[in-house]
């Protein structure tokens, strides 16, 4: 439930300007095999893919965020190009593959089906925290945004504030300036 101040009627929950968070913009080789290092020896970690679309069937890949630690996340752009970004991807197979590395995510399947769009299975065991909110609290709501405020007393970014509202005006993902898209990310 939402704190609200009886002054300005604004929120009193965290947003990205407010506490100590590292995201990172992983855009070259070296950041990304830095990364993959840490991701391969971690237990467990969470991963949300950026896309074109809804639907996986026809969502082009954009980025990947990662997090293995609170208040720490890293953004991996993508190339437009689908070859490019499947030789990209292949960079992650030993993490994606790994069956010892427990993969945490909001509605996962869907990023399952991405990333295995590009050549890579996603293996080991799965949480869904959608799910696991769902099971437990079946009356309420169940999208990210609402989580996070509700139990995290945290405010993430609205993608409305990248892409616009849905509509014919609304932008794609892609079109969106990595700089400006690895922090909503890595929330």
């Amino acid at each position: 439930q939402k704190v609200e101040s009886p002054a300005s009627g604004q929120s009193r929950h965290e947003t990205i300007e407010s506490g100590n968070k590292t995201y990172q913009l992983v855009d070259t080789s070296e950041k990304r095999k830095n990364l993959i290092d840490f991701l391969k020896k971690t237990r467990e970690l969470c991963f949300d893919t950026e896309t074109t679309s809804t639907d996986p069937n026809y969502a082009e890949l954009v980025g990947i965020a990662f997090s293995y630690a609170p208040n720490e996340a890293y953004y991996v752009p993508f190339p437009a190009d689908k070859d490019e970004a499947t030789e990209l991807m292949k960079e992650f197979k030993s993490v994606f593959e790994n069956d010892n590395i427990q993969k945490i995510g909001q509605n996962i399947k869907y990023d399952v089906i991405v990333v295995q769009k590009y050549g890579v299975t996603v293996k080991g065991k799965f949480f869904d925290t959608m799910i696991a909110h769902y099971l437990l609290q079946l009356e309420q709501r169940h999208n990210l945004d609402f989580l996070s405020e509700k139990y995290l007393n945290y405010t993430p970014i609205s993608i409305e504030t990248l892409i616009g509202k849905k509509g014919k005006n609304q932008k794609s993902m892609r079109s969106i300036p990595d700089k400006e898209v690895y922090p909503y990310a890595c929330e």
